[in-house]
C-alpha cells in the first residue's frame, strides 16, 4: 500500500487540498500541524479503521502529526482545540454523523469546534453540514424530475450516466419495488460499509416486503438503488480465485486525483453488489505508461 501511495496521485492531490484549506483557515499553525482523526465515542477503537495504515503513512510523509481518539476527548480552551496539552490544527471526523447521533442524541457537542473553525483556530475538515452529502437521498434528488430544470441538458446526461438510478422508498415507489425485487437494492440513507443493505435477489419476497414496509414507515431513511451489472471479472493469480472489480475516480479540490478499485470474490449466483459486508478489498489503481 505504501508503494502504491508513493506512485499514485490520490495522496498528492488530497494532501495538497488539505494544506491549502489549512492555510486559508489557520495560516499561523506550527511547522508540524497536528491532525486529529476522531471517532464518535469512547469504546470505539480508531486503530481498527481499515484505511488507517495508508492514511497514517500519507499524513506523516507530508509533515503532519496524527493523533487518533474519540471526539469526546477534545476540549476547547480560549477558543483553541486541545487533546490533552496538544493543540489541534486539523479536526477530521472518521465517522458518519448518524453514528454520532445514535450515541449522543444531538449535535450540540460539536458546536464549540464549529465556532473554533469559524474563528480560524482549527480546520474542521468534515463539519456537520457535510451530512447533506453523506445522505444517499441526495442521489435521489439529483434524479427527481421536479428538479430537472435546475440542470443543463449536458448535466442531466452526466447524472444519468454516472449516478445509479436511486429512489426514495415511500408509498409511491413501494408497489414498483415489491414487483421488481430482483432489480433493486435497499440501502440506509445515512450509513456506509454495507451496513443495513438488503439485496433483493438474495432475500425472500416476504423479507423484501418487510424491508420496504419498514422503510416507508420512516420517510427519507432508506433509498432503493438499481442493482448494477457494471463490474469486471478477472482471475487473481495470487489468491487463485475469480474476482469481481468495480472502479471509481477520486476528486480532491475539484481535480482528478486518481482512481480506486473495490473487489471481492466472484460468486456466480450472488447479486453483483460489492460492499464491505461481503468482504471486499480496496486499493489504488496503478497505470503504467508504455516505455518509448
Amino acid at each position: 500500500a505504501q508503494r502504491a501511495l508513493q506512485l499514485e496521485s490520490v495522496a498528492f492531490h488530497w494532501i495538497n487540498t488539505l494544506q491549502s484549506l489549512l492555510l486559508q483557515v489557520k495560516p499561523r499553525c506550527g511547522p508540524v500541524p497536528t491532525f486529529f482523526s476522531a471517532v464518535h465515542d469512547e469504546g470505539v477503537d480508531a486503530a481498527l479503521d481499515f484505511t488507517l495504515p495508508d492514511f497514517e503513512f500519507v499524513l506523516k510523509r507530508f509533515g503532519f502529526e496524527l493523533i487518533l481518539g474519540p471526539i469526546t476527548q477534545l476540549q476547547v480552551k480560549n477558543g483553541l482545540v486541545f487533546h490533552g496539552d496538544r493543540e489541534i490544527d486539523v479536526l477530521f471526523t472518521d465517522f458518519v454523523y448518524s453514528d454520532y447521533l445514535r450515541h449522543h442524541g444531538q449535535l450540540d457537542g460539536l458546536a464549540p469546534f464549529i465556532e473554533a473553525h469559524e474563528r480560524g483556530h482549527v480546520l474542521f475538515a468534515s463539519p456537520p453540514f457535510t451530512m447533506f452529502y453523506d445522505s444517499k437521498a441526495m442521489l435521489a434528488l439529483l434524479q427527481d424530475p421536479a428538479f430537472a430544470s435546475a440542470y443543463t441538458p449536458q448535466e442531466r446526461e452526466r447524472i444519468a450516466q454516472l449516478v445509479p438510478r436511486t429512489l426514495h422508498v415511500d408509498a409511491a415507489s413501494a408497489p414498483m419495488l415489491l414487483a421488481a425485487k430482483n432489480d433493486w437494492v435497499l440501502k440506509p440513507a445515512f450509513d456506509c460499509g454495507g451496513n443495513g443493505v438488503m439485496i433483493g435477489i438474495n432475500v425472500t419476497q416476504q423479507a423484501w416486503a418487510e424491508g420496504v414496509a419498514a422503510a416507508v414507515e420512516q420517510p427519507r431513511s432508506t433509498v432503493a438503488q438499481a442493482s448494477l451489472l457494471d463490474q469486471l471479472a478477472f482471475y487473481d493469480p495470487v489468491l487463485r480465485h475469480d474476482r469481481l472489480i468495480c472502479m471509481g475516480p477520486i476528486f480532491a479540490g475539484g481535480r482528478y486525483a486518481g482512481s480506486l478499485f473495490r473487489d471481492h470474490a466472484h460468486e456466480p449466483k450472488a447479486a453483483p453488489v460489492i460492499n464491505a459486508q461481503r468482504g471486499s478489498r480496496f486499493g489504488p489503481i496503478m497505470i503504467q505508461r508504455p516505455v518509448a
